[in-house]
């Protein structure tokens, strides 16, 4: 992933800045390092000190263009500060929620791991946290404060840290110290400390943009992994059902849906009707919606069996499943092809819409208790469906009449009834690519906000 470039332009451009005194005629010039507003320089006037520094730093610019292993990265400017700034220890202390700080790098000047178990001046680096100028401390500052115990029962002699950030984020703390009684840290040290910082507050950036665009590639590939598998589990129409045509459709709102419907040869040889929404849309609750899918199949092969039972049935299972406050609506039936019947039973879901062939419309009420809410419910079979020839039966979840047009308009059962009418005498599978194409076009957009399923019985 390539580093952010638009910090290069503040990174180092400090580098090789000349201090230029403003001309004072009527009292003697203040030395640079007291000018307000200084300007800073990394560069100390020693050759050797100055061309290791620039080496340092070109060499920074070049990782944080190559370099694709974060971690590495940060240990390998870690080890260049103690080089730059020739201290004994340097230690990298990233935030762990609000301001505590953890260690996330820790070397010495041979570049061996001192691990996350010895001490440095707290004190001091939480105070580098709350401001941006770099903090220096020496044995014989007349700051007392921050001389804290830790400094003096380490014997320690000089100690420098800088906070990192970007933009406005501050994200940890890089400090060094040194035990060495002829080091101090001085403004150049400082300089040249900071545009390090600068250069690891880029590479933590880096990583975390590298790490959370890994992240949503990973979530997308298991979300497409899901949906192709989810459309593999949708059933094919049935064919060959005398006297009957079946279709079915599901539009999710996004990769995988927690709609679903299904049709279920019964060894009885009637046809199983399924047609089921779980709360939300997504990978969640497809997971769900599979597993139901599942156990109804299993249900659905037990004689026995009303449609009331396998309700209850599968309730007993999702209740001691979810328990995150998800649920799932869901009407089964079995369509008797010899007797033209089909028996049913509902759990919450959108009442059947019936289409007589004479033009009549009837709704059939009683939905009891969406599944997976509570245990021990007793369902109700309702009364049976009777289908003659030029009937239509339409179940569907609550996404088709609930979907929205951008003025905030539901599509509504009205308009349903009224496609149904216009395009009765279509096969099942022109009927149901008719109040897909209906539903796009009132909301205005092929991604709906719910998901939307359906499913057809045609009497023949």
């Amino acid at each position: 992933m390539r580093p952010l470039a638009s910090p290069f332009k503040n990174l180092f451009s400090k580098l090789g800045r000349k201090e230029t005194p403003s001309p004072a005629p009527s009292r003697p010039q203040p030395s640079p390092a007291s000018l307000p507003g200084e300007i800073s320089s990394i560069l100390t006037g020693d050759d050797r000190v100055d061309s290791l520094n620039i080496k340092l730093l070109l060499e920074t610019m070049a990782d944080l263009i190559s370099d694709h292993d974060p971690a590495g990265l940060v240990r390998k400017i870690v080890d260049r500060a103690l080089k730059a700034v020739r201290a004994e220890r340097c230690i990298l202390l990233l935030r762990d929620g609000g301001d505590a700080l953890r260690i996330a790098v820790a070397l010495d000047d041979r570049g061996r791991d001192l691990g996350d178990q010895f001490r440095y001046s707290k004190t001091l680096a939480q105070k580098a946290l709350e401001q941006s100028e770099c903090l220096i401390r020496s044995i014989g500052d007349s700051d007392a404060v921050d001389l804290s115990a830790s400094i003096v029962d380490l014997k320690l002699r000089a100690v420098m840290c800088v906070r990192l950030s970007f933009k406005d984020e501050v994200t940890g703390v890089i400090y060094v110290d040194s035990r060495a009684t002829e080091r101090t840290f001085n403004s150049k040290d400082s300089r040249f400390f900071e545009a390090l910082a600068r250069a690891i507050s880029i590479v933590l950036e880096n990583a975390r943009l590298l790490r959370a665009a890994l992240e949503r590639e990973r979530l997308q590939r298991a979300i497409e992994l899901a949906r192709e598998v989810l459309v593999k589990l949708l059933p094919r129409d049935p064919m060959g059902v005398p006297g009957f045509d079946i279709a079915g459709l599901s539009l999710p709102a996004e990769s995988a849906a927690g709609d679903y419907y299904d049709f279920v040869p019964c060894p009885d040889g009637r046809v199983g009707l399924v047609i089921g929404d779980v709360t939300g849309h997504g990978i969640g609750p497809a997971m769900v919606m599979t597993g139901a899918r599942s156990a109804l199949r299993i249900l659905f092969e037990d004689k026995a069996l009303d449609e009331a039972a396998i309700l209850s049935r599968l309730n007993a299972r999702l209740v001691e499943d979810l328990g995150d406050g998800r649920f799932m609506s869901l009407l089964v039936g079995r369509l008797d092809v010899a007797k033209r019947v089909v028996t049913w039973a509902n759990a919450g879901q959108n009442p059947p819409i019936v289409l007589r062939a004479d033009g009549k419309v009837e709704t059939c009420g009683g939905a009891g208790l969406a599944l997976g809410i509570e245990a021990n419910v007793a369902y109700q079979c309702r009364p049976p469906l009777q289908l003659q020839p030029g009937d239509l039966l339409l179940w569907l979840t609550d996404g088709l009449v609930e979907a929205r047009s951008p003025d905030g308009h539901e599509f509504g059962e009205a308009r349903v009834v009224e496609l149904l009418r216009r395009h009765r005498d279509l096969p099942a599978r022109q009927l149901v690519a008719k109040l897909r194409a209906a539903v796009v076009a009132h909301a205005g957009r092929e991604q709906q906000d719910d998901d939307v399923t359906l499913l057809v019985v045609r009497a023949l």
